[in-house]
């Protein structure tokens, strides 16, 4: 949802140790209201006009020395990573020749693509027109997170992040849509993860005409249990006793999100484990994602 802070005029640019000092000290990682409070220090940080071309400056120096570079996607780059801090900023591009025509490069910035967080954060306009959003409501523990699942939504808003603007997003609550900006634009994100941002499922959906029901359609790949559940698949194909004993071993871990737990017993099929009926008991333990999250959710 959208949160309007007004800037004094005076303020000064913030730095990036005083965000951070500030969000150590302020903010725990599940605590929206907290987070909210740092916005203005976000803000002001955001008027740091050199602070962008300063990393993208270093990255292509570090790429002519042959060193690896702060961006880990083509348009996000880590600003600073604390603990359970990541400041990080984003480019957006327009992508078509004009609005309205999509391009293969809107999967790179993830346009037209309804998705959610699994974690809290705050994001300000930094330059440029900003890119254009639709933010929908929805009740995250009304849904048991299968992909195919039907849910209601409610259409909050649509906006755009220009220059100076702060929007807060709720984990799991709030489901965004992204469109190509006018032009160039720079935005910087303020989460707080714990290590339950790891566990926690994210959603990819696709939202009907009418806006109010979103279908499930799946995972985003790069998503933290998407990485874990890929990587249980390819051990299972190991044949190797350690391996299967340790995914027999994930199979009963509680902690483990249900999908990764899911994925860990359908590999131990595939490996002809011998205990058939204790991989059985094991996957009948095994929650729906929505039902073990609910513990973990606000």
């Amino acid at each position: 949802m959208a949160e309007t802070i007004h800037l004094d005029p005076a303020a000064s640019p913030a730095t990036v140790e005083e965000v951070v000092d500030y969000v150590h000290r302020n903010v725990a990682p599940r605590d929206f209201d907290a987070l909210v409070s740092a916005a203005p220090l976000l803000q002001r940080l955001a008027l740091d006009t050199a602070l962008v071309h300063a990393r993208v400056e270093k990255a292509l120096v570090d790429m002519i020395d042959g060193r690896r570079t702060c961006f880990y996607t083509p348009q996000s780059f880590v600003i600073a990573s604390v603990g359970s801090i990541l400041l990080r900023g984003n480019l957006w591009c327009p992508t078509g020749p004009r609005r309205g025509v999509r391009s293969p490069r809107d999967a790179i910035f993830s346009y037209y693509m309804a998705h959610d967080h699994n974690y809290h954060f705050l994001t300000v306009g930094q330059f440029g027109p900003g890119y254009l959003t639709e933010i929908y409501e929805t009740d995250p523990l009304a849904h048991d997170g299968r992909p195919g699942t039907t849910i209601d939504i409610t259409l909050l808003e649509e906006t755009a992040l220009p220059t100076g603007k702060v929007m807060a997003y709720r984990a799991h609550r709030d489901i965004h849509v992204q469109l190509p900006p006018d032009s160039l634009s720079v935005s910087l994100n303020l989460m707080v993860r714990d290590m339950r941002s790891d566990t926690q499922e994210q959603y990819a959906f696709d939202i009907g005409e009418c806006r109010s029901r979103a279908v499930i359609t799946g995972y985003p790949d790069a998503s933290p249990v998407s990485v874990q559940a890929s990587l249980v698949e390819l051990a299972g194909h190991l044949p190797d006793a350690g391996i299967q004993g340790l995914l027999h071993d994930l199979c009963g871990a509680d902690h483990i999100a249900p999908r990764v737990r899911r994925h860990a017993v359908e590999s131990l099929r595939a490996s002809a484990w011998t205990d058939e009926d204790g991989l059985l008991r094991l996957a009948r333990r095994i929650p729906d994602s929505r039902q073990w999250e609910a513990r973990l959710l606000d």
